[in-house]
């Protein structure tokens, strides 16, 4: 079965290349596709989870397309018990953009971390020069530091990757699987392999962060690739749908 998948991020592209690998352990003859071999329209990713977003994708490229579609929609969750917008985590379902989101919520963030507004907004300004992952890294460490008070190495600050997956084949059939690995967050970036927020999420069991590891080490153990574990078990299951 060819599969389109719904994603230009490069990350992401290469993960799944090295994840379909292991496709031929569970006797499934599946393809992968990069979208960027389509002329499509992007969506809006206005949904409130996750799981809302990977469906979003995933449809509407398939109607675009009218091929089947496998979508992602994954993140960083760090839990703060006193910060509530659309949930206690952040970025959360902001993590690729939460450099600008943070920018155009000024108000809330200054009040829930207790920051002058005016200094947040000077320090988001002063590292909009920085390619994206950088400058959601540095927007997110900037305000637990502020509001752990630089002492964010010695707290451990518990964190979690999400995957969500969406596959859809027909406009009646959506698949959908879940992947998550716990970690905490340090005040340093370590690594140059990987992408968006590796370089701060340490993965106690191998004492590395996901930027330090192989491609090889990082699909045994990540969210996405126990994300991806889970969809191909059911696709085999259910492979009579398809």
């Amino acid at each position: 079965m060819k599969v389109v998948l719904g994603t230009k991020n490069k990350g992401k592209l290469n993960e799944f290349k090295s994840l379909i690998e292991n496709v031929n352990n569970l006797d499934i003859n599946l393809k992968l596709e990069s979208l960027e071999s389509f002329k499509v329209d992007e969506p809006e990713e206005n949904g409130f989870s996750f799981l809302e977003n990977a469906y979003i994708k995933a449809k509407f490229y398939f109607d675009q397309i009218k091929l089947p579609i496998l979508s992602e929609d994954a993140g960083l969750e760090v839990y703060i018990p006193e910060f509530k917008m659309s949930s206690f985590f952040l970025p959360g379902i902001y993590s690729s953009r939460f450099y600008d989101y943070v920018f155009s919520n000024l108000d809330t963030f200054s009040k829930k971390f207790n920051i002058d507004k005016t200094f947040l907004k000077i320090f988001l300004e002063d590292i909009s020069f920085m390619e994206k992952d950088k400058r959601n890294i540095k927007a997110l460490l900037f305000l637990l530091e502020k509001k752990y008070k630089n002492d964010l190495e010695n707290l451990k600050i518990k964190a979690s990757f999400v995957s969500y997956l969406c596959l859809v084949t027909n406009d009646n059939f959506f698949l959908f699987s879940k992947g998550k690995v716990d970690g905490y967050i340090l005040s340093e970036e370590r690594g140059d392999k990987g992408f968006g927020y590796d370089p701060i999420f340490f993965y106690k069991p191998f004492n590395k962060t996901f930027a330090e590891l192989t491609l090889k080490e990082k699909n045994k153990v990540s969210h996405r690739a126990r994300a991806f574990k889970v969809l191909l078990e059911n696709i085999k299951r259910l492979k009579n749908e398809f």
